[in-house]
């Protein structure tokens, strides 16, 4: 590292600061020019490289080219299954990259990860490019992390579902990288499910918007969908817009996606997309309160015909398991969490809770004339004593509005 900023500050003289940013993404044709009098290893980063690597077996080399494809950290699990022929060695071959300083070992939260310099990865990647071998790894990493997701799909509507938030988080870089490479090669129905595996933690962490963008480019692309790529792709253009956008342009969206949900089947889906198209209602500058009404209405029979004990734990129920009307007040709870009891966990329902109930704003928030930041929590104005949920004031996400 010393050496790159040695060579980044000698291009001062040629380049400003805010041009040799914008060039470090390839940073190998950058930072070169160092003193004569040093050793040519010493010259460039990229000769500094080369002379690090001759000293390495052929098999920590081929491991070595195979983790350029990482973006980020990458846990011991995804090298396993990158390695190739060398995968029942990677523990050996690994420990010999740590020692040479080609690859860092962190500990996050007690788990093990690993991480590459960005030179260190660039060239990589172009060795593996250059063995013929980038199209292969790129395929074994986009399988590796759609199998995670789809595991993960049932940890983050489970107990567990902290913890799998956790852990997606320190592989956040790699989940973008292969929603990128779905896109790229335009492989619109894998893009679409491995998106909506990990809604939820799209969700919390704040990143809806990003997956928006991706949506909308699938959307864009105008190919040949199946029902249920739309269904997917019009929820997520359109359910983080209700007040963003004017009702006429979001509620034909989600009216349109929660007609395919329910052709292709899938109950859960088309009641979460109902729930969304009764707040596209009521944030209309003239709001629909009986369309409101009537989509959380079948939202909740559909949450019921499932089985899906999170979607009857939103705010509008009673304890009966009648919806409340989105008239109903919402006055304030108690400061204290309560759990819902769902399999999801209190965290995600209370989140939806205080968004859903706030973003409903006219309607629901005691006559209020234009939507308001959640309070600390809320509770449904029916009399039921179980509808009481709790979200934390500091969940808010910035611009986008949504929970992290």
């Amino acid at each position: 590292m010393p050496l790159a900023i040695e060579l980044a500050a000698a291009r001062v003289r040629l380049l400003t600061p805010a041009t040799l940013l914008d060039r470090l993404d390839r940073q190998l044709a950058l930072l070169v020019g160092g003193q004569r009098s040093l050793p040519p290893r010493q010259q460039a980063v990229r000769s500094t490289i080369d002379w690090s690597t001759r000293l390495l077996d052929a098999p920590e080399r081929d491991l070595l080219w195979r983790l350029g494809i990482f973006a980020g950290r990458f846990s011991l699990e995804a090298v396993e299954a990158l390695a190739g022929d060398s995968a029942g060695d990677v523990l050996m071959l690994l420990e010999a990259l740590v020692d040479s300083s080609l690859v860092r070992q962190q500990d996050r939260s007690g788990r093990t990860y690993f991480a590459l310099l960005a030179t260190v990865r660039e060239y990589a990647l172009e060795k593996l490019d250059a063995a013929g071998l980038l199209g292969e790894v790129r395929d074994l990493h986009t399988r590796y992390f759609t199998e995670l997701a789809r595991h993960a799909a049932r940890d983050l509507a489970g107990p567990r579902q902290a913890e799998c938030v956790a852990e997606l988080a320190d592989e956040r870089d790699n989940l973008r990288a292969t929603a990128r490479h779905l896109l790229d090669i335009h492989d619109w129905e894998a893009a679409a499910d491995f998106s909506w595996c990990l809604y939820t933690y799209w969700w919390l962490g704040g990143l809806l918007g990003e997956v928006r963008g991706w949506m909308d480019e699938l959307l864009a692309a105008e190919a040949p969908l199946s029902d249920r790529t739309r269904a997917i792709a019009l929820y997520f253009t359109c359910a983080i817009g209700f007040w963003q956008e004017p009702a006429p342009q979001i509620v034909p969206g989600l009216t349109e996606s929660a007609e395919l949900f329910r052709r292709v089947g899938s109950p859960s889906e088309e009641a979460l997309t109902l729930i969304s198209l009764a707040l596209a209602h009521l944030t209309g500058a003239a709001p629909d309160v009986p369309a409101a009404a009537a989509a959380l209405d079948r939202s909740l029979q559909l949450f019921r015909q499932a089985g899906d004990q999170w979607g009857k734990a939103w705010p509008w129920s009673r304890a009966d398991g009648s919806p409340c009307s989105p008239r109903t007040r919402m006055p304030r709870s108690p400061t204290s969490p309560q759990r819902t009891g769902s399999p999801k966990g209190g965290r995600t329902a209370s989140a939806s809770a205080s968004r859903s109930t706030t973003w409903a704003g006219r309607s629901c928030c005691a006559g209020t004339s234009r939507p308001r930041r959640p309070r600390t929590s809320a509770r449904c104005g029916c009399r039921s004593r179980s509808a009481t949920t709790t979200a934390s004031p500091t969940a808010w996400r910035g611009s986008s509005g949504w929970l992290r």
